[in-house]
This record gives structure tokens, C-alpha cells and sequence, in this order.
């Protein structure tokens, strides 16, 4: 399932710190990643709510890109929306 980012996010993927990685034998979009900030804008919190979470071994899933980059695949923050979905026992009961 591929969800697509929100209007503000979309806007920004041509900014350098969004990248598209390549299947190098096809040149197909393998994933589309976004930095700490763009994952923090896309998800409605703050960077610092996904440092803390990181450092608490939860939250989304993320990579680290050599020492110290931070990435996250615009599908993990999807996939991780999904499972975050809680539903109103009352209201489904009803």
C-alpha cells in the first residue's frame, strides 16, 4: 500500500534532503525518504517528539544513513499511522 504525502510534504520533494534510492538495474523508485524534520511535518509533531522516541526504542521505523543521518520511507511512516489506528469501543459497539 502506497500512501501519498500531504500537499505541504508533496511540495517539498524536490528539496535536496528528499531522496529517491534506485534499483540500480531498472532505475525503478525503490523508496522515497525524508528527513527527521519532513517525517516530523508529515506525522504532525515535532522533531524532537522523534528523537526522544528513537532514543525509547519506539515509533516509527527509521534509517541511519552513515554516522549520524536520520531517515525516514514516506511507506514505514505510512505503515506506522496504520498500526497506530485505535477504534472507540463504545462507538463500535453501538
Amino acid at each position: 500500500m502506497t500512501l501519498c504525502p500531504p500537499g505541504a510534504v508533496l511540495k517539498n520533494l524536490l528539496r535536496k534532503e528528499y531522496l529517491a534510492m534506485t534499483d540500480a538495474r531498472n532505475e525503478q523508485p525503490v523508496a522515497l525518504i525524508t528527513d527527521e524534520r519532513g517525517a516530523a511535518e508529515y506525522l504532525a509533531l515535532k522533531p524532537a517528539t522523534l528523537r526522544a522516541w528513537r532514543c525509547r526504542g519506539i515509533g516509527p521505523r527509521y534509517v541511519v544513513l552513515g554516522a549520524r543521518a536520520i531517515r525516514y520511507t514516506y511507506a514505514d511512516l505510512g505503515r506506522w499511522v496504520a498500526e497506530q489506528t485505535h477504534v472507540d469501543p463504545v462507538a463500535a459497539a453501538a
